[in-house]
């Protein structure tokens, strides 16, 4: 008898029970949460933590092997030199210079000790852990500025300036060339864009009000208006993250563009256990608390002492110096191809900022009795507004080119040269 084709063979042999829907739903959704968490660990803030499948060497093993991964952290040797320059008197610009160097190592340090807690961690606590601790040294750097009342000099729009077009821009720039049009997801960039235009029209509104005559600054009604609105930007924040890790999860862990990206299947290097990153984490962030309590102490000798104008100084050299970690991090990350954490590192760094940093700065100035509104000044407020607009253009359509990294560069240095000739003026 001859034999009927494969393809009209019947799939299951004649008494044999048929399996339901129900299992074939659950068989469905069993492959599918295998896939997603093939490649959830390269998804911005959503990164999910295999379980780790190499013992973590001893604590001090594993943190040389940590402190040899990259080459930036020879610049730790610059740490014991600036905590001492104060007290040998040297002169405040070689202080100011000191901090600002041994800054470097430390925040990329930060960022490290974070990923190795979070490897042993679940996914939820490691999208914490990471949008805790990813902006801690602008947040430590502003708070001691805080403390000494320069309210002018903190630095935090600076530090959205520096992720949104240089940070961005070399990794664009990184990615293009490497590759001809890098894909990324679309719906987390969006997310991120739009956010950050929100929370900087947050900013714009007490701005305008006092620009049009409606507002005096530091009076009662700029005080309550600005706190409100940081409570509402906070508020939008913890939704937002809850949208990210929880309810629309799905939309961060799939692929850009039908999955352009793939996953090299690499894991994470561990070199700490839960408890030695926990301890790095405790070190390295009182040694940035002492850095940048000496950083805002001599901030405004050493801007006289460069003669550099105290703008130029908050706005461009303190967050290029605490945005090392995320700069480095995003550029590695977008020459490997992987768009996705470069823009979650650029993007959703600026996007904590705005949302998170800078209206607990002002909750924080309201406990502490110092008049933090968020009147930034409207040169600084608009310039970052318009910063805002040009990132959201060049990340809504999904792709990107290294031509779009060359015009972020170019945007942030026409920035940098005004800021070389503006005068920050003092508050009311």
């Amino acid at each position: 008898m001859e034999r009927a084709p494969a393809s009209e063979q019947p799939l299951m042999e004649e008494g044999e029970a048929r399996p339901s829907r129900k299992s074939i739903t659950m068989w469905k959704n069993a492959v599918q949460d295998v896939q997603r968490a093939q490649k959830m660990r390269s998804r911005g803030l959503t990164i999910s933590r295999a379980i780790p499948t190499k013992k973590p060497p001893h604590f001090i093993a594993g943190s040389r092997a940590m402190l040899a991964s990259n080459r930036l952290y020879w610049l730790l040797l610059t740490v014991p030199l600036a905590l001492i320059a104060n007290a040998l008197d040297w002169p405040i610009g070689v202080v100011f210079g000191l901090s600002c160097a041994a800054i470097l190592p430390l925040a990329g340090l930060l960022g490290e000790a974070t990923e190795q807690v979070a490897i042993h961690t679940s996914e939820v606590l490691s999208g914490l852990l990471n949008a805790t601790f990813g902006n801690a040294t602008e947040l430590i750097v502003a708070i001691f500025a805080l403390q000494h009342g320069l309210l002018t000099v903190v630095s935090l729009l600076g530090s959205i300036l520096s992720n949104t077009l240089l940070v961005l821009g070399c990794a664009c720039l990184a990615g293009g060339i490497r590759t001809t049009t890098p894909k990324f997801n679309k719906v987390a960039a969006i997310s991120n864009a739009t956010l950050l235009q929100i929370a900087v029209l947050g900013l714009l509104v007490p701005t305008l009000l006092d620009g049009v005559g409606q507002l005096q600054r530091h009076d009662a009604t700029d005080l309550q208006l600005s706190r409100g609105i940081s409570i509402g930007l906070f508020i939008l924040y913890i939704l937002y993250i809850y949208f990210q890790l929880f309810t629309h999860r799905n939309l961060f862990e799939d692929d850009a563009a039908g999955g352009a990206e793939d996953d090299d299947g690499e894991e994470d290097p561990v070199y700490l256990t839960l408890a030695g990153g926990c301890v790095w984490l405790a070190v390295v962030t009182v040694l940035i608390a002492l850095l940048s309590e000496q950083l805002t102490t001599t901030l405004e000798g050493a801007a006289a002492a460069w003669h550099l104008g105290e703008a130029f100084v908050g706005f461009v050299l303190l967050p290029i110096a605490g945005n090392a970690a995320e700069h480095s991090t995003a550029v590695t990350m977008a020459y490997k191809g992987k768009m996705d954490v470069a823009l979650g590192v650029a993007l959703g760094s600026s996007t904590q900022i705005a949302l998170f940093v800078i209206p607990v700065m002002v909750l924080l100035g309201w406990v502490m009795d110092q008049p933090l509104d968020l009147q930034f000044g409207l040169f600084e407020t608009c310039i970052v507004f318009m910063s805002s607009l040009i990132v959201f253009f060049i990340v809504q359509n999904g792709e990107t080119n290294w031509l779009e990294g060359v015009m972020l560069l170019f945007s942030y240095c026409i920035i940098c040269f005004a800021f070389f000739f503006f005068e920050t003026s003092s508050p009311a």
